[in-house]
């Protein structure tokens, strides 16, 4: 039993390559999700997908998603149409050339960015109301199960939206 206990436990390790830490890194702050994010939008090629609820970062990232859209790079930006704030910046990140759409219905739980379906980065709720919400810490993920599930979801959102009328 004991034996079998050790093998199992050996087979396992060997079989399951990556780790689950190597699948899903566990940021520590986010200004570390600040730095991944700035990165990111820096190297994005060909498509950046954003997931936002009030874009208050916008201003933080504006002159990298500005550098992006000169490369050619596709910014394609969701925002939920209760946010006042994110109209706004939406406003703004349309007349820089993003594409943005508006969608309805209960706030999408996580909050981040899809990176030409290479890499993302997040914030999962893990609760969300309008009384609160909590979050959980940010993660980034180079995974191509993660990065598709999430990719997935903003299209499907996407083709459910409508364009923010200017």
């Amino acid at each position: 039993q004991e034996l079998s206990a050790i093998l199992e436990s050996t087979y396992w390790s060997k079989r399951l390559s990556p780790s689950p830490s190597e699948v899903l890194k566990q940021l520590e702050s986010l200004s570390e999700m600040e730095s991944y994010t700035k990165f990111m939008i820096s190297t994005a090629e060909h498509e950046i997908c954003i997931f936002t609820y009030l874009f208050t970062w916008l201003d933080t990232f504006k002159e990298h998603l500005i550098s992006a859209l000169k490369r050619g790079v596709e910014v394609k930006v969701l925002a939920h149409e209760l946010s006042r704030t994110a109209s706004k910046r939406g406003f703004e990140a349309k007349s820089m050339g993003a594409k943005v759409r508006i969608y309805c219905g209960e706030p999408y739980p996580v909050r981040g960015m899809v990176v030409d379906v290479k890499r993302t980065v997040f914030i999962p709720y893990t609760a969300l109301t309008a009384e609160k919400s909590l979050l959980s810490p940010p993660y980034y993920s180079e995974n191509v199960a993660i990065v598709r599930i999430l990719r997935d979801a903003f299209n499907h959102v996407w083709s459910e939206s409508r364009d923010l009328e200017v």
